[in-house]
């Protein structure tokens, strides 16, 4: 995060922003079933902001570039104030799933929402993450698996657990660590509860999941970096 040197008239104005602040309407829905979860679009949480910063001299806009080596897209947001004091949020880098012309556009539209709502403190989604990663996991695993005949019964989702599982693993394989000691270091980071990820709640396993998801953008943005410095 960045701020003008002067900050007077910015935070005034944020203030009034958020106090006029109304939580956008969770218009989409994601999963199906009993895994589905409620979340806001990107053009419902654009919405909201608009019609918080009337009148508080504010105005806002991001900055979208891609790296095709590395396969992410970073945004950057930026609220200005009428004065010319601001504040920059990121920037905020996420993977792309598939690299099509659709994949880039799907994590462009992921990496705005997330980095607009962090900067104007929306809850953009239902709090249920863990769910979320679990789902995320599994259909990931569908895409990659060949399709079985009918007579073979479907594998059933990941649990929970099992998705949190998963991605410590590969966080730990990515920072040459051990699993199990990985997973002691991340929720005494997170102040969580010290107990098997069999006994995370969805909301402690969605902390877990997206302080990964930080970490693993943070490296992917680091080594973008010193790529491009060579």
């Amino acid at each position: 995060m960045k701020l003008s040197d002067d900050t007077t008239k910015l935070v005034p104005a944020l203030i009034a922003a958020r106090a006029q602040m109304v939580q956008p309407k969770m218009d989409a829905t994601a999963g199906k079933g009993s895994y589905s979860y409620e979340y806001a679009t990107l053009q419902a949480n654009i919405a909201a902001v608009d019609n918080a910063i009337k009148g508080t001299g504010l105005d806002w806009r991001q900055d979208v570039t891609s790296d095709p080596v590395a396969h992410t897209v970073s945004v950057t947001t930026l609220i200005e104030e009428k004065s010319g004091q601001y504040i920059q949020f990121g920037p905020l880098t996420m993977p792309v799933e598939k690299p099509t012309a659709q994949g880039y556009g799907s994590a462009i539209t992921y990496a705005r929402r997330y980095s607009l709502t962090a900067a104007m403190g929306i809850a953009a989604d239902a709090d249920d993450d863990g769910q979320a990663a679990a789902d995320q996991n599994y259909g990931s695993q569908q895409q990659k698996r060949p399709q079985q005949p009918a007579k073979h019964m479907q594998k059933p989702k990941q649990t929970i657990e099992e998705a949190i599982q998963q991605k410590v693993t590969e966080y730990a394989k990515l920072v040459q660590a051990k699993p199990a000691e990985m997973y002691k270091q991340i929720i005494t980071k997170l102040k969580l509860p010290n107990k098997p990820a069999s006994a995370l709640t969805r909301n402690e396993a969605g902390e877990i999941y997206r302080w990964i998801d930080r970490q693993v953008a943070e490296i992917n943005r680091t080594a973008s970096n010193d790529n491009g410095s060579h």
